[in-house]
This record gives structure tokens, sequence and C-alpha cells, in this order.
């Protein structure tokens, strides 16, 4: 299914204090290890799909 979104995958993980963390991935391999990882952890994981795209330019820097 991620092979046709175009966007990101979110992985959500809820640690033993019911505290959520998420992290954003760009390929549906790291956030199956992402969630592999976590469930050795014994932490509960879910993969979410989510489109990322620039609404607004908020300033100009330069390098």
């Amino acid at each position: 299914m991620a092979e046709h979104v175009n966007g990101a995958l979110v992985v959500v993980v809820q640690t033993p204090q019911d505290r959520y963390r998420r992290r954003v991935y760009l390929t549906a391999a790291a956030a199956e290890r992402a969630v592999r990882r976590a469930g050795e952890r014994g932490q509960s994981a879910s993969v979410f799909l989510a489109e990322l795209r620039p609404v607004h330019r908020v300033g100009r820097w330069s390098a």
C-alpha cells in the first residue's frame, strides 16, 4: 500500500509509560524495521501513512 502513497510513513510507538513517540520514515522498509525493533523491546507500534507537503515558505536562509 505504501508504494501507492506520495508521502511519508509515520511510526507511532506507545511506551510502557503510556507516552507516544512519533518518527517519520521515507521508505516502507525503514518504517518496518522501526516497528520490528519496538516490538522486540515489548512496545506497541503502528505505521500510519501521511502526506507531507509544503504549505508556506516561512523565510529565506542561505548556507
